[in-house]
Protein backbone atom coordinates (compact mmCIF):
# COMPACT_ATOMS: atom_id res chain seq x y z
CA UNK A 1 0.00 0.00 0.00
CA UNK A 2 2.00 3.52 -0.76
CA UNK A 3 1.69 6.36 1.17
CA UNK A 4 0.68 9.36 -1.04
CA UNK A 5 -0.03 12.75 -0.27
CA UNK A 6 -3.18 14.05 -1.73
CA UNK A 7 -4.00 17.31 -3.31
CA UNK A 8 -0.60 18.60 -2.81
CA UNK A 9 2.59 20.14 -5.15
CA UNK A 10 5.26 17.28 -4.80
CA UNK A 11 8.98 17.05 -6.22
CA UNK A 12 10.05 13.61 -7.55
CA UNK A 13 13.59 13.06 -8.55
CA UNK A 14 13.07 10.38 -11.53
CA UNK A 15 15.65 8.33 -13.37
CA UNK A 16 13.37 6.53 -15.27
CA UNK A 17 13.17 3.84 -12.97
CA UNK A 18 9.98 1.27 -12.48
CA UNK A 19 10.29 2.75 -8.96
CA UNK A 20 10.08 6.52 -9.31
CA UNK A 21 8.05 6.51 -12.55
CA UNK A 22 5.62 4.27 -10.64
CA UNK A 23 5.45 7.56 -7.75
CA UNK A 24 5.09 9.93 -10.85
CA UNK A 25 2.05 8.47 -11.75
CA UNK A 26 0.78 7.37 -8.35
CA UNK A 27 1.04 11.05 -7.14
CA UNK A 28 -0.11 12.65 -10.30
CA UNK A 29 -3.63 9.84 -9.92
CA UNK A 30 -3.61 10.73 -6.40
CA UNK A 31 -4.56 14.72 -7.30
CA UNK A 32 -1.32 15.98 -6.45
CA UNK A 33 0.77 18.83 -8.59
CA UNK A 34 4.20 17.05 -9.52
CA UNK A 35 7.12 18.94 -10.58
CA UNK A 36 9.65 16.03 -11.67
CA UNK A 37 13.39 16.40 -11.33
CA UNK A 38 16.41 14.48 -13.10
CA UNK A 39 19.82 14.01 -12.44
CA UNK A 40 22.33 13.64 -15.04
CA UNK A 41 25.54 12.19 -13.89
CA UNK A 42 26.80 11.74 -17.55
CA UNK A 43 27.53 8.17 -16.98
CA UNK A 44 26.67 5.39 -19.71
CA UNK A 45 23.02 5.20 -19.19
CA UNK A 46 22.31 8.53 -18.65
CA UNK A 47 21.22 9.41 -21.98
CA UNK A 48 18.11 6.21 -21.72
CA UNK A 49 17.44 7.82 -18.32
CA UNK A 50 16.77 11.26 -19.50
CA UNK A 51 14.80 9.97 -22.50
CA UNK A 52 12.32 8.42 -20.58
CA UNK A 53 12.35 10.52 -18.04
CA UNK A 54 11.26 13.13 -20.40
CA UNK A 55 9.14 10.65 -21.80
CA UNK A 56 7.31 10.33 -18.40
CA UNK A 57 6.70 13.90 -17.68
CA UNK A 58 5.31 14.48 -21.31
CA UNK A 59 2.77 11.53 -20.83
CA UNK A 60 1.63 12.91 -17.53
CA UNK A 61 1.80 16.60 -18.62
CA UNK A 62 4.05 17.83 -15.82
CA UNK A 63 7.15 19.87 -15.58
CA UNK A 64 10.29 18.19 -15.79
CA UNK A 65 13.52 19.84 -14.01
CA UNK A 66 17.00 18.41 -15.94
CA UNK A 67 20.08 18.83 -13.30
CA UNK A 68 23.84 18.58 -14.87
CA UNK A 69 25.15 16.62 -11.73
CA UNK A 70 28.06 15.29 -14.10
CA UNK A 71 30.88 17.09 -12.00
CA UNK A 72 30.26 14.74 -9.01
CA UNK A 73 31.51 11.81 -11.24
CA UNK A 74 34.07 13.52 -11.51
CA UNK A 75 34.45 14.15 -7.86
CA UNK A 76 34.70 10.51 -7.07
CA UNK A 77 36.91 9.80 -9.72
CA UNK A 78 40.47 8.76 -8.04
CA UNK A 79 39.11 8.26 -4.87
CA UNK A 80 36.71 5.19 -5.77
CA UNK A 81 37.49 1.81 -8.21
CA UNK A 82 37.18 3.56 -11.22
CA UNK A 83 34.90 0.26 -12.47
CA UNK A 84 32.47 1.32 -9.71
CA UNK A 85 31.44 4.69 -11.03
CA UNK A 86 28.97 3.19 -13.42
CA UNK A 87 27.48 1.96 -10.02
CA UNK A 88 26.89 4.32 -7.83
CA UNK A 89 24.27 6.31 -9.54
CA UNK A 90 23.79 8.91 -5.96
CA UNK A 91 20.41 7.37 -6.36
CA UNK A 92 20.23 4.30 -4.71
CA UNK A 93 20.15 2.04 -7.90
CA UNK A 94 21.95 0.16 -9.65
CA UNK A 95 24.91 -2.55 -8.03
CA UNK A 96 24.95 -2.90 -3.97
CA UNK A 97 27.66 -0.86 -3.37
CA UNK A 98 31.00 -1.78 -1.33
CA UNK A 99 30.66 -1.80 2.49
CA UNK A 100 33.94 0.83 1.90
CA UNK A 101 32.11 3.54 -1.31
CA UNK A 102 30.17 6.39 0.45
CA UNK A 103 26.81 6.92 -0.81
CA UNK A 104 26.04 10.08 -2.60
CA UNK A 105 22.71 9.66 -1.67
CA UNK A 106 22.13 12.93 0.49
CA UNK A 107 23.55 15.32 -2.58
CA UNK A 108 20.39 13.91 -4.71
CA UNK A 109 18.23 14.56 -1.47
CA UNK A 110 19.77 18.25 -0.91
CA UNK A 111 19.31 19.22 -4.66
CA UNK A 112 15.71 17.84 -4.67
CA UNK A 113 14.99 19.72 -0.95
CA UNK A 114 16.50 22.91 -2.81
CA UNK A 115 14.40 22.77 -5.50
CA UNK A 116 11.20 21.79 -3.72
CA UNK A 117 11.53 24.60 -1.05
CA UNK A 118 12.41 27.02 -4.45
CA UNK A 119 8.81 25.76 -6.00
CA UNK A 120 7.54 26.18 -2.36
CA UNK A 121 6.53 22.25 -2.44
CA UNK A 122 4.91 20.11 -0.07
CA UNK A 123 6.73 16.85 0.04
CA UNK A 124 9.32 15.18 -1.85
CA UNK A 125 8.63 11.81 -2.87
CA UNK A 126 11.43 8.96 -3.30
CA UNK A 127 11.17 5.86 -4.67
CA UNK A 128 12.71 3.88 -2.45
CA UNK A 129 11.97 -0.27 -1.98
CA UNK A 130 12.20 -2.54 0.95
CA UNK A 131 15.34 -3.86 -0.50
CA UNK A 132 17.19 -0.55 -0.37
CA UNK A 133 16.27 0.01 3.56
CA UNK A 134 17.54 -3.88 4.29
CA UNK A 135 20.56 -2.70 3.19
CA UNK A 136 20.61 0.59 5.05
CA UNK A 137 17.92 0.01 7.98
CA UNK A 138 18.51 3.97 9.34
CA UNK A 139 17.12 5.38 6.00
CA UNK A 140 13.73 6.01 7.10
CA UNK A 141 15.05 7.40 9.76
CA UNK A 142 17.30 9.99 7.80
CA UNK A 143 14.66 10.91 5.66
CA UNK A 144 12.77 12.26 8.61
CA UNK A 145 15.99 14.06 10.57
CA UNK A 146 16.68 15.51 6.92
CA UNK A 147 13.23 17.05 7.11
CA UNK A 148 13.57 18.79 10.64
CA UNK A 149 17.33 20.28 9.25
CA UNK A 150 15.35 21.62 6.64
CA UNK A 151 13.12 23.37 8.91
CA UNK A 152 16.11 24.62 11.02
CA UNK A 153 17.82 26.27 7.69
CA UNK A 154 15.02 27.24 5.88
CA UNK A 155 11.94 28.21 9.06
CA UNK A 156 10.34 30.47 6.47
CA UNK A 157 10.06 28.07 3.74
CA UNK A 158 6.89 25.54 3.58
CA UNK A 159 7.30 22.48 5.94
CA UNK A 160 9.35 19.80 3.53
CA UNK A 161 7.92 15.96 4.70
CA UNK A 162 10.20 13.26 2.74
CA UNK A 163 8.08 10.60 1.94
CA UNK A 164 9.19 7.21 0.85
CA UNK A 165 5.53 5.66 -0.21
CA UNK A 166 7.54 2.39 -1.65
CA UNK A 167 9.65 1.88 1.57
CA UNK A 168 7.44 -1.55 2.31
CA UNK A 169 7.12 -2.54 -0.90
CA UNK A 170 9.31 -4.95 -2.82
CA UNK A 171 10.39 -4.83 -6.19
CA UNK A 172 8.02 -7.04 -7.76
CA UNK A 173 5.27 -5.86 -5.26
CA UNK A 174 6.15 -2.79 -7.12
CA UNK A 175 6.07 -4.35 -10.63
CA UNK A 176 2.55 -4.92 -10.04
CA UNK A 177 1.57 -1.99 -8.62
CA UNK A 178 3.27 -0.44 -11.84
CA UNK A 179 0.93 -2.47 -13.75
CA UNK A 180 -2.19 -2.25 -12.03
CA UNK A 181 -1.37 1.43 -12.48
CA UNK A 182 -1.02 1.16 -16.16
CA UNK A 183 2.04 2.65 -15.67
CA UNK A 184 3.91 2.28 -19.40
CA UNK A 185 6.82 -0.21 -18.49
CA UNK A 186 8.17 -0.26 -21.43
CA UNK A 187 8.98 3.11 -21.02
CA UNK A 188 11.11 2.70 -18.08
CA UNK A 189 15.39 2.31 -17.85
CA UNK A 190 16.50 -0.03 -15.13
CA UNK A 191 20.02 -0.95 -16.88
CA UNK A 192 23.52 0.66 -16.01
CA UNK A 193 24.94 0.01 -19.39
CA UNK A 194 25.42 1.93 -22.50
CA UNK A 195 23.04 1.14 -25.60
CA UNK A 196 19.64 1.71 -26.94
CA UNK A 197 18.29 -1.61 -25.27
CA UNK A 198 19.02 -3.40 -21.68
CA UNK A 199 21.63 -5.23 -21.59
CA UNK A 200 19.77 -7.91 -19.73
CA UNK A 201 23.53 -8.89 -17.52
CA UNK A 202 24.31 -5.79 -15.48
CA UNK A 203 22.51 -5.96 -11.36
CA UNK A 204 19.83 -4.00 -12.56
CA UNK A 205 18.29 -5.60 -15.56
CA UNK A 206 18.85 -9.04 -13.26
CA UNK A 207 16.60 -7.31 -11.08
CA UNK A 208 13.82 -6.60 -13.02
CA UNK A 209 14.18 -10.03 -15.14
CA UNK A 210 13.49 -11.86 -11.77
CA UNK A 211 10.55 -8.95 -10.32
CA UNK A 212 8.40 -9.42 -13.65
CA UNK A 213 9.29 -13.23 -13.34
CA UNK A 214 8.41 -13.09 -9.22
CA UNK A 215 4.73 -11.04 -10.66
CA UNK A 216 4.14 -13.74 -13.81
CA UNK A 217 3.44 -10.88 -15.63
CA UNK A 218 4.60 -9.92 -19.70
CA UNK A 219 7.70 -8.32 -19.50
CA UNK A 220 7.69 -5.28 -22.51
CA UNK A 221 11.35 -4.90 -21.44
CA UNK A 222 13.59 -5.41 -24.84
CA UNK A 223 16.82 -7.20 -23.28
CA UNK A 224 20.23 -7.76 -25.75
CA UNK A 225 20.87 -10.75 -24.23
Amino acid sequence: MMNLPRKKTVVIPISAGIDSTLCAYAAKSNGNKVLLIHFNFGKKSSLMELHYSKLTAAALGVPIEIVDTSGLKHLQIGYVPINTLGLDELDMSGDPMPKAIVSGFHTLMSTSAYFAQLRGADAILFGIIKEQTEERPLLSEALTTFSKFLAQINPQATRLKMVAPLIEMTKSEVVLAAVNAQVPLENTWSCTEGGYDHCGKCFSCNERKLAFAATKLHDPTIYGS
